[in-house]
């Protein structure tokens, strides 16, 4: 019988609008039709799975760029970090430019969708066929969000943080 295929593959670099927030995405696709029996039997197959790699921005960065005095230098070659903070109060805010450097926010999420169908003719009754479509959608994400002790934010919590995330969805 007849037989056809197609191969598809893509890769997307999208970077954010914040300086260190991006998004990589490859993706691969595969279809499939097949015909048999004199064309009485016609398989198609659908396959899509795509991995991303998200970087985000960390939380405290938009908040900390508003409330930051504009006039102060993001750098500070006799900080710990590297970078100018205020050495004062909880209330203060943090250097949005050490929080995007130092501290990361990233994910992974792997994604596959995909369907089978099946189209029979029997000889016995014609104009009449039979289908059989079955599908499926899975989801794998993970997230690790890292803020090191370091960061003013974190010194004045007296701690630093790690957070990981998993999440998995199949239907």
């Amino acid at each position: 019988g007849d037989m056809g295929y197609r191969l598809s593959l893509g890769y997307q670099k999208q970077n954010g609008i914040i300086r260190s927030s991006s998004a990589d995405r490859i993706s691969l696709g595969i279809n499939y039709e097949q015909s048999l029996f004199d064309n009485r039997l016609r398989l198609s197959t659908n396959v899509r799975g795509a991995r991303t790699v998200d970087h985000f921005t960390p939380g405290d960065v938009i908040g900390n760029a508003v409330g930051m005095a504009p006039t102060q230098p993001s750098l500070d070659p006799t900080s710990p970090t590297g970078y100018w903070d205020w050495g004062t109060t909880n209330a203060s805010p943090s250097n949005p430019v050490a929080s995007l450097t130092l501290a990361s926010d990233e994910g992974t999420t792997w994604r596959s969708v995909g369907n089978i169908q099946a189209g029979y003719k029997p000889r016995f009754l014609e104009g009449l066929t039979a289908n059989l479509n079955l599908g499926y959608d899975l989801t794998k994400a993970d997230r690790r969000i890292f803020y090191p002790n370091n960061l003013a934010a974190e010194i004045r919590q007296r701690q630093g943080l790690l957070e990981l995330r998993n999440h998995s969805q199949g239907n």
